[in-house]
């Protein structure tokens, strides 16, 4: 079974991975929580007569904002609260027009239209955030390493090179490339925490390579 994999909206051309710079993702239509007060979102609220995607992204300095009702905008560094899965759901869910501006969608009844906050590394890979893996059902299955030289730059360059689209790094020292993020067993192909991922790479421990049956996920743009 196919898992839908977060919407692109970032080019970028140079080689070098130094070079960054950050930008917003769409990350499609995502429920509310099922139980408390079940908002997905775990800070800022704010509502508008006049809300537009832009006014919402502009407003908000954390890595998630979220449209919801027309009028609504939400900050937050996590998504899966009181329940919500964090996972994309049908964008028939997010139909309701923006209030500033009727031909954008501003998310609907306990469903907001997401995006996420971004490092974008200017030779083109967008980092798609964390994400849940299986030992049993692999979420990228077309390509593995696992060496003490895997860190960001080597498992981007690996995949890059054999002309896979998405990349991810696992346990400090694992690599894996493929086209389509998978689901499967034990949630694999889910979005999770981004603090779930925070195991230093084997070859440079100021970068992060996932954790276990946690994966750093990086898309080709």
């Amino acid at each position: 079974m196919q898992f839908k994999l977060v919407s692109l909206v970032i080019a970028a051309s140079a080689l070098s991975i130094s070079a960054q710079t950050t930008a917003w993702n769409s990350l499609g239509c995502v429920a509310e929580g099922t139980f408390g007060t079940r908002y997905a979102f775990a800070g800022s609220a704010t509502t508008s007569g006049n809300m537009t995607v832009q006014n919402c992204l502009n407003s908000c300095p954390l890595n998630y904002a979220g449209l919801e009702n027309g009028s609504q905008c939400f900050c937050s560094d996590t998504i899966t609260n009181n329940g919500a899965s964090g996972t994309p759901i049908s964008p028939n869910f997010c139909n309701v027009p923006c209030s500033g501006n009727d031909t954008e969608k501003c998310g609907g009844i306990l469903s907001l239209t997401v995006y996420t906050r971004h490092t974008v590394p200017a030779n083109g890979w967008i980092t798609a955030g964390c994400y849940v893996d299986s030992n049993e059902s692999r979420a990228l299955r077309n390509a593995t390493v696992e060496s003490f030289s895997v860190n960001t730059d080597y498992c981007l360059n690996y995949c890059n090179t054999r002309g896979w689209k998405i990349a991810a790094t696992q346990f400090g020292n694992q690599c894996f490339c493929g086209s389509t993020l998978l689901s499967g067993d034990n949630n694999a192909g889910r979005h999770a925490n981004d603090a779930d991922c925070s195991q230093a790479c084997a070859a440079n421990s100021a970068q992060t390579c996932g954790a276990a049956r946690r994966m750093n996920l990086y898309v080709k743009a």
